[in-house]
């Protein structure tokens, strides 16, 4: 089993370990680490757990705005590593996928849009001396009002409360027609590819990152399961199929997702 498997809990632990979280309270914007216990789901399925490792949690005037959860590091994993060239983020949060990508060779260049100046000052003061830290330039606003006659390698919009919200299909079509770019990614893509493919029969193109992806899921035993069974047996589908039918209309076409050569 590889040591880079998003769904081990060994790497759950490492990647926490690798954050390096230091409590923080300002304004309205606070930073805690706690355990989580019960239902606690991964990515692609459901998942149920006996507690977790102290879990970085971000709190925006009170109201959970993002944690560094199972889901939430698994679905980061393929456009982290993904991310190439001139790159750009919707969305800031606590920061890990900013400081993850950043701290890859293969990125020249990392423009993060985000609305809350709260949110940029913790980043800024919690991590100015991370590798890669030089690389990024924050932008305080919309990205959609903001990114606009841009030109980049590969952005990864992640501005969305739940997933699979509608707004991600529109905010594609909008952010591809006013801007350059060449390789784009929305938060929950994969879900909706495995969707497709596992539970709709879809023939859907998968890039290498993505088999990688899956094939790891496949293969993750369950941790206190019977023996022999993996996560994909706990799989939990989207049950919206027209907006499953849409997502792989707009990726695969209007997204122009070109085949690599391996």
């Amino acid at each position: 089993m590889p040591i880079n498997n998003p769904f081990l809990d060994s790497y759950m632990k490492n990647e926490i370990k690798w954050y390096k979280l230091k409590e923080y309270e300002e304004g309205d914007v606070k930073v805690i680490s706690k355990s989580i216990t019960g239902r606690c789901d991964d990515y692609l399925n459901k998942n149920f757990r006996i507690g977790t490792p102290d879990t970085p949690i971000l709190l925006l005037d009170g109201e959970l705005w993002m944690s560094l959860s199972f889901m939430e590091i698994q679905s980061h994993w393929v456009p982290i590593r993904m991310a190439h060239g001139k790159c750009a983020t919707g969305g800031l949060g606590l920061g890990y996928c900013a400081l993850k990508m950043a701290a890859k060779p293969e990125v020249k260049s990392l423009d993060v849009y985000e609305t809350e100046q709260g949110v940029i000052d913790f980043f800024n003061k919690s991590f100015s001396r991370r590798k890669g830290f030089k690389k990024i330039n924050l932008i305080r606003g919309d990205v959609l009002e903001t990114m606009k006659k841009k030109t980049y390698d590969f952005v990864y919009m992640d501005i969305y409360k739940t997933m699979c919200e509608d707004k991600a299909i529109t905010d594609c079509r909008e952010l591809r027609k006013n801007n350059d770019i060449y390789m784009y990614r929305y938060w929950c893509e994969e879900k909706v590819v495995c969707t497709a493919r596992a539970s709709m029969g879809m023939d859907v193109f998968l890039y290498n990152e993505e088999n990688e992806f899956f094939r790891m899921w496949t293969e993750a035993q369950i941790g206190t399961g019977p023996k022999g069974k993996t996560l994909c047996d706990l799989y939990e589908p989207l049950y919206d199929d027209k907006y499953v039918r849409k997502c792989i209309r707009l990726n695969r076409l209007c997204l122009g997702r070109l085949r690599r050569t391996v």
